[in-house]
């Protein structure tokens, strides 16, 4: 839905790592040289200004690149575009912070503008007091596997809807036991997709070679 919503007003889509994995690692060298690589191919492609619905990308890369970058949620706000239904109940619901937005809230301030923009409702997003990580910051998974099983299964009782607007966190939280996990973008274009985690890397290497 997003793809083809983007290619309306001639936006491409590309799927590739920001490095930021590699940083948590502490491999330095290899991470300015993932930027590096990322920086020289958009200038190469005479690209002007990137697009990131990922808020661990946008942290990331925001001011380490020559080319703009913006989030989704006020490019979408910026070009007049809607999803397929542009109704958003003004009801609190439960929101789940991603690590690099949980200071300054910036992307969710984003996609709060734009709900309301473009339904004239408030978004009615009340953050989750005390959660920690969903369990995928710092290669948790890799270096405390215990740890990050547990970050991931603390909302696993919840009885509630949880929305989030990352699909890392989106992810992991269904994986970790968590019943009724929704990503904002999706349920804003209104398709209100599941994260499919079964398939998770097919689905990814479907995107490059398919």
């Amino acid at each position: 839905m997003l793809t083809e919503l983007l290619s309306k007003y001639g936006i491409g889509v590309v799927y590739d790592c920001c490095g930021k994995p590699i940083a948590e690692l502490g491999y330095r060298e290899d991470e300015e040289a993932i930027v590096q690589r990322i920086d020289e191919t958009l200038k190469e492609n005479g690209i002007e200004e990137v697009i990131m619905v990922c808020p661990n990308c946008y942290a990331f890369l925001k001011g380490r690149l020559s080319v703009r970058v913006v989030n989704i949620y006020d490019k979408l706000q910026e070009l007049g575009a809607v999803g397929k239904n542009p109704v958003w109940k003004s009801e609190k619901k439960q929101i789940f912070l991603p690590c690099p937005d949980r200071e300054n809230r910036e992307l969710l301030k984003a996609a709060n503008r734009y709900i309301e923009w473009m339904t004239g409702a408030d978004s009615g997003f009340c953050p989750i007091e005390g959660a920690q990580c969903c369990g995928l910051g710092g290669v948790a998974s890799v270096k405390e596997p215990e740890l990050a099983r547990q970050m991931a299964s603390a909302l696993s009782q919840n009885e509630h809807s949880v929305y989030t607007y990352c699909a890392s966190c989106s992810g992991n939280l269904t994986r970790g036991g968590c019943k009724d996990v929704r990503h904002v973008l999706s349920e804003i274009l209104g398709v209100h997709e599941k994260a499919d985690v079964r398939k998770s890397m097919w689905n990814r290497i479907k995107t490059k070679f398919i």
